[in-house]
């Protein structure tokens, strides 16, 4: 790894790196930063192409440490605190971060995660806040989701929050980006059931068969799922409240709902 220090918030290349926090900038350069010792491991292991990683001085032994997986050429550059203070998008920053290529999204193939030869994906419809996408991908690989689809999508991808809430597993989750039909007629043809969490059904989360290939679609935070899929054939289910709030958070219900559908494949 070829290192360089840079002291100057002017230099050009620590002013494109400040810009990669929007997402023009992203779109433009088709790249993205990533934040963290663990995600970066991560995301190299995935196959992400890496420009370069930027580290305060005391984090230079744990940036040598991934030389392996970096390789000779990327150029590592050290900055000083306070200009780090300036790019790093985390409250507790670990001084690290890195600059990747964006991949084209690939199609989900069914995955290589199965519990009893079934499979189940993740469908986030219309979703708001990039916290919660993260938190859909960790949920996604905690239950050993084949992928997650998004539809309808609002958010940047590569929205550095999103990756932050994943605790990295947004580089080992394979996941795409589809319109409503496209994502229909793709479960469909795979024989997938469609599962749709609605406040309004009759059918508990736990009464419902979930046995067998399972696509769980879960609705914008406020408004749940959009109509594209609300009208389509599926089997509707809610999580019971005791409150007075009719849902939970997104990715609370991810988890109780998946976790529900490994229980069934467990034990079928």
């Amino acid at each position: 790894m070829r290192i360089e220090k840079i002291t100057s918030n002017q230099n050009d290349k620590f002013k494109l790196l400040g810009h990669l926090h929007q997402k023009k900038w992203r779109d433009k350069t088709t790249l993205f930063i990533v934040e963290g010792k663990k995600e970066i491991k991560q995301a190299l292991k995935n196959d992400y192409i890496i420009e370069s990683i930027w580290f305060v001085e005391s984090k230079q032994q744990d940036v040598l440490d991934l030389e392996p997986l970096i390789g000779e050429k990327i150029y590592g550059f050290q900055i000083t605190e306070d200009m780090f203070s300036k790019i790093g998008y985390r409250e507790k920053t670990e001084g690290i971060i890195a600059v990747f290529q964006q991949k084209k999204l690939q199609v989900i193939k069914g995955g290589t995660n199965r519990i009893n030869n079934t499979s189940l994906i993740i469908v986030a419809d219309n979703i708001e806040k990039p916290g919660n996408i993260g938190a859909l991908f960790r949920t996604a690989d905690g239950v050993g989701a084949a992928g997650l689809i998004l539809t309808n999508q609002i958010v940047d991808i590569y929205n550095p929050n999103i990756i932050r809430n994943s605790v990295g597993t947004f580089f080992s989750v394979p996941f795409f980006i589809m319109e409503t039909k496209d994502a229909w007629d793709w479960l469909t043809e795979q024989s997938y059931k469609i599962v749709i969490a609605s406040p309004q059904s009759q059918t508990m989360y736990y009464e419902a068969d979930m046995r067998g290939n399972i696509a769980i679609i879960l609705g914008n935070e406020h408004s749940g799922v959009s109509k594209s899929w609300e009208k389509r054939e599926s089997l509707k289910i809610k999580i019971p409240m005791n409150g007075v709030n009719d849902s939970l958070n997104v990715s609370v219900s991810s988890g109780i709902i998946s976790y529900e559908w490994f229980k069934q494949n467990q034990s079928s």
